[in-house]
């Protein structure tokens, strides 16, 4: 057998990194591939990487801060709809109890039936 051959499958002389490559646990490795953990790794660029629906208010991304009905920040006012207790919002469906809205302009939001 010849020489050369045997020395490609020693890992330490291999110029194939998957050789001595352990996923996710080789820090000095430059290969990205090699060290992320999925969620575990703060420095990832990528937002995913990061994100816990609701658990993440640094995210950039905002559905990685969405709470459906609890986060009043949240621009999309579906985020913030709990029916019949925002009255911030300006649909007056959103804010509609039949029955119980004296308040509203809507003469079918006073209206209790019989």
């Amino acid at each position: 057998m010849n020489v050369n051959m045997i020395s490609l499958f020693q890992p330490e002389v291999s110029i194939n990194p998957l050789a001595w490559l352990k996923v996710e646990k080789n820090p000095q490795s430059t290969n990205p591939l090699a060290r992320p953990k999925v969620r575990k790794n703060p420095q990832l660029t990528n937002p995913l990487a990061r994100l816990k629906v609701g658990k993440n208010p640094q995210s950039k991304n905002p559905l990685a801060q969405l709470k459906v009905g609890k986060n009043p920040q949240w621009t999309n006012p579906l985020a913030q709809l709990k029916v019949g207790k925002t009255p911030q919002l300006t649909n007056p469906f959103i804010r509609l109890k039949v029955g119980k809205n004296l308040q509203s302009t809507d003469p079918l939001a006073r209206l209790k039936v019989g």
